[in-house]
């Protein structure tokens, strides 16, 4: 497993519930023409389940992705993730500070971790994301590319 892990999740079939797929899909293309791409693993994936929890175990530095309903559409943040079991909820989906307990409790090593969330403007049926989304992803991306960078 690469040494860094980036995770893209939400519901592209939701507007802009699709950032983090988005946001995947962009660093994967940008991977694909640069050397050391192979530290680097990038997944779209629709819920965090607790499959993730052996990938996460093996990476040094996990980044999580996804929208979050907000005041201020296009605007993003980014806290650190740790684990935290006690308010896991294993069924179809989990958290990232659940998913990050999973990892140290079976495989024995939870990395550093990170949690950008984007708020977003419309979460209505739709394949495309909100004039405020694309203007903000370039930013969002480059903030991501630099903790990749000097993490």
């Amino acid at each position: 497993m690469p040494a860094r892990l980036i995770i893209g999740y939400g519901n592209p079939m939701r507007s802009d519930d699709g950032i983090g797929w988005c946001v995947a899909e962009r660093l994967s293309a940008e991977l694909a023409s640069q050397s050391g791409a192979s530290e680097i693993a990038v997944l779209q994936v629709h819920q965090l389940t607790p499959e993730l929890a052996e990938k996460i175990s093996q990476a040094e530095l996990v980044i999580f992705v996804d929208a979050i309903p907000g005041e201020f559409p296009g605007e993003w943040t980014c806290w650190e993730v740790r684990p935290d079991a006690e308010n896991a909820a294993f069924t179809h989906s989990a958290s990232p500070a659940s998913l990050l307990a999973l990892a140290r409790t079976l495989y024995g090593a939870a990395p550093k971790a990170y949690f950008f969330a984007m708020c977003g403007e419309s979460f209505d049926h739709g394949d495309r994301l909100s004039s405020a989304i694309e203007a903000g992803l370039p930013g969002l991306i480059s903030e991501i590319w630099n903790l990749v960078a000097h993490s």
